[in-house]
């Protein structure tokens, strides 16, 4: 049996993050930020990777005309986004709007990866294409005759309790000859005096 100190060894963990800074990153920059996350038993941490200036860059709405530098972030301690986000901004003085830390396994990052390997892929134009073979037919007088002779081969259903008789409506009411408005004298009533 293994002892703990084994099992401990080998159970080595990472965490990944990738930084997303709006703006140039200097060499000296990026050494202030690997002393500043030394404090997580820092791995590695990747060169920057610059995007070609933006008007508005994908995760900064509030930045215009602008490059983003792009880091991969190993660390051999547990931490937040939340926590690197801080760090970087204490170690470069970058305002917290321009920074943007994202896990390993954020779903935000893996939609735009997927994103843009659908970019990729050619496009195939649908205005010129052929229609797609249909396998089934489900239109037309065949398939009509067809649904009806299916619908008589259904058993009939029993109600419970039997056929009832058919409900009454106004419209068989017997009518009168008479008429509803002004066939009838109304009585006046006579008027009293209230003097005794």
């Amino acid at each position: 049996m293994r002892s703990f100190r084994e099992f401990l060894i080998e159970s080595h963990k990472t965490y990944t993050f990738r930084v997303k800074v709006a703006g140039e990153l200097t060499n000296e920059q990026v050494g202030k930020l690997e002393d500043h996350f030394e404090r997580w038993g820092l791995e590695s941490l990747s060169k920057p990777k610059r995007t070609p200036i933006q008007e508005h860059p994908q995760d900064f709405p509030e930045v215009t005309n602008s490059e983003i530098s792009i880091m991969e972030l190993i660390v051999n301690y547990p931490a937040t986004p939340r926590d690197v986000l801080e760090c970087v901004h204490s170690a470069l003085g970058i305002p917290v709007d321009h920074i943007r830390v994202y896990n390993d396994n954020d779903p935000h990052e893996a939609d735009r990866e997927a994103e843009v390997k659908a970019e990729d892929e050619e496009y195939e134009v649908q205005l010129t294409a052929p229609y797609p073979k249909t396998k089934t037919d489900g239109f037309g007088d065949k398939y009509n005759k067809q649904f009806l002779k299916g619908l008589e081969k259904m058993p009939k259903m029993k109600i419970a309790g039997g056929n009832t008789s058919k409900a009454q409506t106004s419209n068989e009411l017997p009518q009168g000859k008479a008429s509803p408005v002004g066939s009838n004298k109304v009585k006046m009533p006579t008027p009293r005096s209230s003097a005794r």
